[in-house]
């Protein structure tokens, strides 16, 4: 880490908090601004310095193109707050097959919930561990099982509108029960399987037994 901008929360009516020129070795970023990934034009980034939150929370200005502008694919993997470090261990000891594929990687937390088929649902805090890739598909595609089966033992789950590569199997174990009630959801409300493609047959309907209930209406619920 050789750059950081640390934010701190404080009221109109207070005093600007003072920051520190260096955070654990990475000095203070003091440019107007700064874009994430090395090269890339910074005039798109959010603006250092006090400011609103609604202002500053963001990375990318509301009328700029955000990240790479389309020139990347990404993952994400959600990973338990108490699992986090030897998570990145992991990663950082296998990072000779991915490294050369990754513009950034970005690391943040978030709070459990008790949505269904949130990869944070649960009772502890999760963090998102995020790649920006570079537009090489075959390579990311290649270097993503390796990466899933280093950190299966972990239970992470993955992004689902980002690219993931777990067998239908895998993600039938980690979602468990609400993918049951997902896929009785879907079959009351698509009993034909008209709006059915090769995705969701792999990861929604990858279990043997829901694969012959495709012109059967089951209601939202009901066991099989």
């Amino acid at each position: 880490m050789t750059s950081v901008w640390v934010g701190k929360k404080y009221m109109l009516n207070e005093a600007a908090p003072a920051f520190e020129p260096e955070y654990f070795g990475a000095k203070h970023i003091t440019t107007p601004n700064v874009h994430p990934v090395p090269g890339r034009d910074p005039t798109a980034c959010s603006v250092v310095g006090n400011g609103l939150w609604r202002e500053k929370i963001y990375h990318f200005l509301p009328d700029r193109p955000p990240s790479s502008a389309g020139d990347e694919i990404q993952t994400e993997f959600f990973v338990r707050y108490e699992d986090f470090t030897t998570v990145m261990d992991v990663l950082y000891s296998i990072r000779d097959s991915f490294l050369h594929l990754v513009q950034v990687t970005e690391v943040r937390m978030c709070a459990p919930d008790d949505i269904p088929m949130s990869p944070a649902k649960g009772s502890t805090a999760y963090i998102g561990i995020h790649f920006t890739w570079y537009r090489k598909h075959a390579q990311i595609v290649a270097a993503l099982p390796k990466i899933e089966k280093a950190l299966e033992r972990f239970n992470v789950k993955p992004h689902l509108g980002k690219l993931f590569g777990l067998s239908g199997e895998r993600f039938e174990a980690l979602y468990g029960r609400d993918l049951e009630i997902l896929r009785s959801l879907i079959t009351f409300h698509d009993p034909t399987g008209k709006f059915r493609n090769e995705y969701m047959d792999k990861y929604i309907f990858a279990n043997s037994r829901w694969k012959a209930i495709v012109n059967k209406s089951v209601l939202p619920g009901a066991k099989l």
